[in-house]
């Protein structure tokens, strides 16, 4: 993996990364960015807002016993505040349970929080001091588990899950969610229910109660090759942007695009990716 950053302008510049085998990262306000590896290793650096090359050093979550944790850490999420980071543990081509590890920062304690139905593959979201998990069900219906990390409580989310959403209900998803993020604010929810669109804007804490609330919708644009789908998505701290990583025909990631509200949700910049790229992951700095 390589790791750069893109101005408003489109310049590029790289930014050296601390391991080689990063599989996903994620940046709080102030820009720094925590990266993990495929292995489990978790790295966080000084602010790379600016396009700095920034120190990294190794984040070792302590208090936990790695053999609880069902599997090596993934998909670590920074809180936006920067104190706090979120960490599936899991199995994913299991239908067993799985752990969320809440690490603190800088000092690296942690405990586990055990969720009990199987883990979709895909990052935590930090919605205020609530966490946001995409799960699965059984024939993998889709679902959201709600956990708060004082209490390690869990309760069910929008979707299927648990039997509790007639497939017709406000809010709830009858096929699976492809992608979700919360805008750091925690005031916008950006989720879609297949890779290939529509992806809907809408109010975090009426979606997450349930409740019935408005949407926009961002269409995506076809590529050259007539795809419209898509691997991740990520919305901006305010919420007024949304950064999609766009796949090929293929599956294999080709460009970042960025998709604004003040656009009416239409595209306002595209970034490519160099040639041979397979898969792609993005975060927001300030």
């Amino acid at each position: 993996m390589t790791l750069e950053t893109v101005d408003v302008t489109g310049a590029r510049a790289a930014i050296p990364l601390p391991d080689p085998d990063v599989a996903w990262i994620s940046t709080d306000a102030v820009g720094r960015a925590l990266v993990t590896t495929r292995i489990g290793r978790a790295y966080i650096s000084a602010s790379i807002a600016g396009g700095r090359d920034p120190s990294w050093r190794r984040l070792e979550p302590s208090g936990i016993d790695p053999a609880t944790t069902d599997a090596a850490l993934a998909f670590g999420t920074l809180a936006p505040d920067g104190t706090r980071a979120a960490f599936v543990a899991a199995d994913f081509g299991s239908s067993g349970p799985f752990r969320i590890v809440i690490a603190a920062i800088p000092a690296g304690t942690a405990r586990a929080i055990p969720v009990d139905r199987p883990a979709e593959g895909a990052p935590p979201a930090w919605a205020g001091d609530r966490l946001v998990v995409l799960t699965r069900e059984c024939g993998d219906a889709p679902g959201v588990t709600l956990i708060d990390p004082a209490t390690g409580a869990t309760a069910d989310g929008p979707g299927p899950a648990g039997g509790s959403w007639p497939p017709a209900a406000p809010g709830g998803w009858t096929s699976r969610i492809a992608g979700l993020s919360l805008s750091g604010d925690g005031a916008t929810v950006a989720v879609a229910s297949t890779a290939d669109g529509p992806i809907e804007i809408r109010r975090a804490d009426d979606w997450l109660a349930g409740r019935p609330t408005d949407a926009d919708r961002v269409e995506l644009d076809p590529a050259a090759d007539g795809s419209t789908s898509f691997s991740w998505l990520v919305a901006s701290p305010d919420g007024t942007k949304l950064a999609v990583v766009r796949t090929d025909a293929a599956g294999d990631a080709a460009a970042v695009e960025v998709y604004a509200a003040d656009a009416g949700w239409r595209r306002t910049a595209r970034v490519e990716l160099p040639p041979g790229t397979d898969r792609a992951v993005v975060a927001w700095l300030p």
